[in-house]
């Protein structure tokens, strides 16, 4: 059998987790998460709680490096509390407010949710000020039909076209689902070196479409995966769940090498000495089985956050 030297401890990298949706989701279906959130209001601490709630999920199910989804930069020094690395991805009017220190060691991203959700002007200048900064920028991309149908008709040109219009192709841009983006436009992101973003049960939950996951590695796109706002974090279930979704689109088994799916899976090879320990060995379908161990075991820390969490939103609905 086949093996891979691979540690299963904080081996994973999940690559976006929306924060606040993530640790709602937990406790309420997501039609009431998002009535709470356009509901009420959170504060900073509340938020702040939700946000290391979140990080401890990720820890808990094996993540080494996280990229989270936050409001705002509060929960940057919490990454370390819980062994973890990674950025925070801000909304563009919460970068004016950070420090030029908070831009030390590639910390820092930017967010935008859907083409659709900013005008011309702010995608102009949110294009402009990741080039001028080195920011990363995550896009909301292809996500339905009717998102991909709007841009056509507001732009007259295709989603890739659009990005490459604004100069997004040209940044260190993360294109987050792709759902629905035919093959020309996946030209066009290969042509730049654009890098997806695959969420494979959060489509699932939300009822989205399932992504041809071979027609992304066919054509040499970069690609990883990302828990989004599912609540129960399973790094290595995404790729399955991709790599099953891609067999009942195109009616064949063995399309997706597990090879290709670790790749997408573990930690970036400038992180692989630190988090890899060479020195485990197991075969390679152990690891698309959930380590009990790390993912059960709730230390006090995890609780605390866990009931803290709980109590907030009990009082937000309460409230609301």
């Amino acid at each position: 059998m086949q093996q891979v030297k691979v540690s299963r401890e904080k081996s994973y990298y999940n690559c976006y987790c929306d924060a606040i949706r993530t640790a709602l989701n937990c406790f309420l279906p997501v039609e009431e998460s998002e009535a709470l959130l356009e509901e009420v209001n959170f504060s900073n601490e509340e938020l702040l709680t939700l946000a290391r709630f979140a990080l401890a999920l990720n820890s808990r199910a094996g993540v080494g490096k996280v990229n989270l989804s936050v409001p705002n930069a509060d929960i940057l020094p919490y990454f370390e509390e819980f062994g973890l690395e990674g950025k925070v991805i801000l909304p563009f009017e919460a970068i004016g407010s950070l420090k030029t220190s908070d831009y030390v060691g590639g910390r820092v991203a930017m967010e935008v949710k859907s083409l659709l959700d900013e005008d011309e002007k702010t995608l102009s200048a949110i294009s402009d000020l990741s080039g001028k900064m080195k920011l990363p920028v995550f896009i909301g991309f292809g996500r339905t039909l009717e998102e991909v149908g709007r841009i056509s008709q507001k732009y007259n040109l295709s989603p890739a076209r659009v990005l490459e219009d604004f100069g997004f192709l040209d940044r260190k841009c993360y294109l987050l689902g792709c759902n629905f983006i035919d093959k020309d436009d996946f030209d066009i992101i290969y042509s730049y070196g654009g890098k997806v973003i695959l969420t494979p049960r959060c489509d699932m939950m939300l009822g989205r479409g399932a992504v041809n996951l071979y027609s992304l590695e066919n054509k040499g796109i970069s690609f990883r995966f990302a828990s989004e706002s599912y609540p129960f974090i399973d790094m290595a279930n995404e790729a399955e769940i991709a790599r099953g979704n891609t067999s009942n689109l195109l009616y064949e088994r063995g399309l997706i090498s597990t090879e290709s799916l670790l790749k997408a899976l573990l930690l970036e090879e400038e992180d692989s000495e630190r988090s890899i320990e060479k020195d485990k060995v197991f075969p390679l379908e152990n690891v698309f089985k959930i380590d009990e161990n790390c993912t059960k075991k709730e230390d006090e820390k995890f609780n605390l956050l866990k009931t803290q969490t709980e109590k907030i939103i009990k009082e937000k609905i309460w409230k609301s």
